[in-house]
């Protein structure tokens, strides 16, 4: 611990993505296929970028909020997002999910009450924008006490678990809620996983 490199300045040198924040690794279909994901610190953006060679290098993949999507409406710089760990499916595509309080809420402390699954057909590349589909808006809920867990499994359904609440009626506790989806993202339906005995669930992973 007496000397320290790649820290001067408090900026660290030799890393990929110099802001970032809340950061995922997921392994792609192709040798040598590695996504990075993270939450861009300064302008609150989901990034996400891909690698060929391993992890050596990284170019940017696509946008995951769609401009003309349904997300976008609700983005705004200082509201942030959350953004969790992307799921890649046998065929390719790229599954990230990721949520945003609403574009009039306050910053400081906003919940995050809208939760979008962005989906890029086939993988991503330097062009490639993403198609956002809601999984759930409600302005009385905050899904994401950190962070949301995505997964999927061998018949191509999506998952996600959050902890949180969903409206006004449980928002005195953070319930278990596992969302669902077979139609590659664009549909879901939800239920409540934790017995209502447990009124503190956090850390979905």
């Amino acid at each position: 611990g007496k000397t320290y490199q790649d820290c001067d300045g408090g900026i660290a040198k030799n890393q990929q993505g110099p802001e970032n924040d809340r950061e995922w690794l997921t392994r792609g279909t192709k040798p040598g296929e590695v996504y990075l994901t993270y939450h861009d610190f300064a302008g609150g953006f989901p990034i996400i970028e891909r690698s060929t060679d391993s992890g050596q290098t990284f170019v940017p993949c696509g946008t995951i909020i769609d401009p003309t999507g349904p997300a976008a409406a609700n983005y705004t710089p200082a509201g942030g997002t959350l953004v969790s760990k992307p799921v890649v499916g046998a065929d390719g595509t790229v599954y990230v999910e990721f949520a945003t309080p609403d574009a009039t809420a306050s910053p400081v402390g906003a919940s995050l009450d809208h939760m979008y699954m962005a989906v890029a057909k086939g993988g991503c590349t330097g062009t490639t924008v993403f198609t956002d589909y809601p999984i759930y808006e409600n302005p009385d809920a905050s899904v994401a006490n950190i962070f949301q867990a995505d997964g999927m499994d061998a018949g191509g359904e999506l998952y996600v678990l959050i902890g949180g609440h969903l409206s006004s009626a449980d928002a005195n506790r953070t319930n278990l809620y596992l969302f669902t989806s077979t139609d590659g993202g664009k549909t879901w339906r939800h239920v409540q996983v934790n017995p209502p005995s447990l009124g503190a669930n956090v850390l979905p992973a």
